[in-house]
């Protein structure tokens, strides 16, 4: 019987750790455009943490991404075709890499990102967030809701003061 018991449990924590299983991602440096690269470098920085906090990604630290990349002589800088980025992917072992650039139009940012099925090189999900105003608003609430958006979550259930147009992608 304490065996029996022994055994469902050991199931029912597998099964649940299971559940609570995160797709493994990288995210490359966005890239700029009309912003300097500081800011660009800082607003790339935020989005990645704002998705390790959706906890629905395991998001691989930018310096270890340096290194692996490094050690396979593959340049990342520049990569923007959605071929590039699956190679990135396959070279870092994780599912789906993000992509995309932070514009800036009058007094208007954008951000456009992508995420891309390392496996399928099908997009799984896209995301964009336009603000009016500094780019500290840009950083406090922009990349949160890009984050959100990726992961599948609402971005409405968050305080966000500017307009965002989104959209997904089924995967497939």
């Amino acid at each position: 019987m304490k065996k029996a018991f022994n055994c469902l449990f050991l199931l029912t924590v597998l099964f649940g750790a299971s559940s609570f299983a995160q797709t493994t991602i990288a995210l490359l440096d966005l890239q700029g455009i009309g912003i300097s690269k500081d800011e660009t470098s800082l607003l790339t920085n935020r989005l990645r943490n704002e998705l390790v906090k959706t906890k629905v990604f395991r998001v691989v630290e930018r310096q270890e991404m340096s290194k692996i990349l490094k050690e396979q002589k593959f340049q990342a800088s520049g990569c923007t075709s959605t071929e590039c980025a699956v190679e990135i992917g396959q070279l870092l072992g994780v599912e789906r890499i993000v992509m995309g650039s932070i514009g800036m139009l009058g007094n208007m940012y954008t951000i456009s990102s992508r995420m891309v099925d390392v496996e399928s090189a099908e997009l799984s999900s896209v995301s964009d967030y336009d603000f009016e105003g500094n780019i500290t608003g840009l950083l406090k609430y922009g990349m949160k809701s890009i984050a959100l958006e990726l992961a599948g979550k609402k971005s409405e259930e968050i305080d966000i003061p500017q307009k965002k147009q989104s959209s997904e992608v089924p995967i497939s």
